[in-house]
């Protein structure tokens, strides 16, 4: 059939075979292009995977949403408020949640290059610790970290929960062992032990730049160097360190530890977190677990706290050192504690129990704690102009206006009115008389009715009579004893001379 053809168009079958070969020799990959590809496939490093646990509202979910913000790479440049609704954990009905963290190179801060990232799966309900068997796989044991969340704010719950979730995480780990390679275990296993044995707290150059630990400086050769590290894995860890090995690294996050500054006001505060801090340590060494207080609140530890969860599972230079003063932001790496350390520390707690100190408040009330979160600039002054534009607010009823539109009556306020009456058969008192006679008061009816002495023209005497007894009363309240004594001494004598005035009128009618 070619050579038909090559009969057929003669030149133009020669021009074809030309073009042919023109693009073979196009298709033929670039050598250097797939040495790049290879060295870049082979230096990825591997997914890692974070696995979270602890009581509900303790604070895990903002823990890793804060991280998310910090330090995931902005999918939506043009919008933040997608990537936020995209990536922010809520966790109100679901058995177990998952986010994922970008890993970027610690040993070169100024590259923001995103190399991998790491699965964080999230679980707060203990009935539900089947649902780790998603993140405990046989292949990702050896690049994971488990954290457990405890919440400072509670803790008399504190060790309890402590215990709870270590005995958790213990039973899944050991369904997940059964089925790794032994020589994987092993694997593991010395790593966690190395790690453990060779800490070293972070060096600095004169520049500034972390130097990588487990490096020493040898003069005389390799060899001593080779001694050094052999003897130096032979070498045994202190007593009560490290006693429970699983190979894979855990962290113990007391979240929420600006509520610090409220118990260090109690009674007792200083002790109480120096108690509280004592505990947790003591049982961290048995696992070699690290310590780190966080608040997502007030931004304590999280860079810490990012970094060192990039640093175990990857291996990356680690810059922060340890701290344990400062109440709010302990951090204890993995190797860096010792029996003598905390014997040295806590000296004085040694022979207080916790339990004395720490306790459950009674008739405590019971907090919903409600996450909120506030919107951003542009969304809050867009919800101000709708509702400036919807309109003034509706104006506050008063209380005479409210009457009406409401549907009920204010009580009021008037005072009942009194009426006095006084006896009509007391006759006027002559002037210059201070004589208060004996009246009597009703309160009936609303209108004031005055006495009458039998005529109308007697009424302005009357009044006379009514005013000089309230003076006189006035009067008598502020005399002395003696002096009231004398004045009811006279006044029966005016009352005598006024009875015998009263019968000589009488007989004279």
């Amino acid at each position: 059939a070619s050579d038909v053809y090559k009969r057929q168009h003669g030149d133009r079958y020669l021009d074809l075979k030309i073009m042919s070969g023109k693009e073979k020799k196009a298709e033929k990959p670039n050598m250097w292009e797939s040495l790049l590809n290879e060295a870049m496939q082979v230096s990825k490093p591997p997914t890692g995977n974070i696995i979270i646990v602890g009581n509900r509202d303790v604070g895990k979910r903002t823990l890793v949403n804060n991280l998310i913000k910090t330090y995931n790479q902005k999918i939506y440049e043009e919008d933040e408020a997608d990537m936020a609704s995209v990536s922010s954990l809520q966790g109100n009905a679901s058995s177990i949640d998952y986010a994922y963290l970008d890993v970027k190179n610690l040993d070169d801060p100024e590259n923001n290059e995103v190399i991998t990232r790491m699965n964080t799966w999230i679980l707060d309900d203990i009935s539900q610790k089947d649902m780790l068997n998603i993140a405990f796989k046989e292949n990702v044991v050896k690049n994971c970290v488990i954290v457990i969340c405890l919440d400072l704010t509670e803790p008399w719950r504190l060790k309890q929960e402590l215990e709870r979730w270590l005995t958790t995480v213990s039973e899944k780990l050991s369904e997940v062992f059964a089925q790794v390679p032994l020589n994987v275990q092993d694997e593991i296993r010395e790593k966690l032990k190395n790690y453990v044995r060779n800490y070293e707290e972070p060096k600095f150059d004169e520049n500034g730049k972390l130097i990588r630990p487990f490096k020493k400086e040898f003069t005389e050769g390799a060899e001593e160097e080779e001694d050094f590290e052999k003897i130096k894995k032979e070498m045994p860890l202190p007593d009560g360190v490290l006693t429970v090995n699983y190979g894979i690294p855990i962290v113990f996050c007391v979240t929420k530890s600006d509520y610090s500054d409220t118990l260090e006001r109690e009674k007792d505060g200083d002790k109480k977190l120096d108690l509280i801090q004592m505990a947790i340590r003591e049982k961290a060494l048995t696992y070699a677990a690290s310590t780190i207080y966080t608040s997502s609140k007030m931004n304590v530890n999280l860079d810490v706290f990012y970094e060192y969860l990039v640093h175990r599972i990857y291996g990356y230079g680690f810059r922060f050192k340890a701290e344990a003063i400062q109440k709010d932001s302990v951090f204890v790496p993995a190797g860096y504690d010792r029996p003598t350390i905390l014997n040295e520390t806590f000296k004085d707690l040694k022979d207080e129990n916790y339990d004395n100190y720490i306790s459950e408040p009674q008739n405590k009330k019971i907090i919903i704690r409600e996450e909120v979160s506030a919107d951003d600039n542009q969304s809050f002054y867009a919800r101000l102009g709708d509702i400036k534009k919807s309109g003034p607010p509706p104006a506050i009823l008063t209380p005479a206006s409210a009457r009406g539109q409401m549907g009920f009556q204010f009580p009021s306020t008037t005072p009942r009115n009194t009426t006095t009456t006084i006896p009509a058969n007391i006759p006027p008192q002559p002037s210059g008389n201070t004589l208060a006679p004996t009246m009597s008061l009703q309160t009936s009816s609303s209108t004031a009715q005055l006495p009458s002495s039998g005529s109308g023209t007697n009424s302005n005497s009357n009044v006379s009579v009514v005013k000089n007894f309230y003076q006189n009363l006035m009067q008598t309240q502020q005399k002395p004893a003696a002096a009231q004594d004398d004045g009811r001494q006279s006044q029966l004598l005016d009352k005598e001379k006024l009875l015998k005035l009263i019968s000589q009128k009488k007989s004279t009618k």
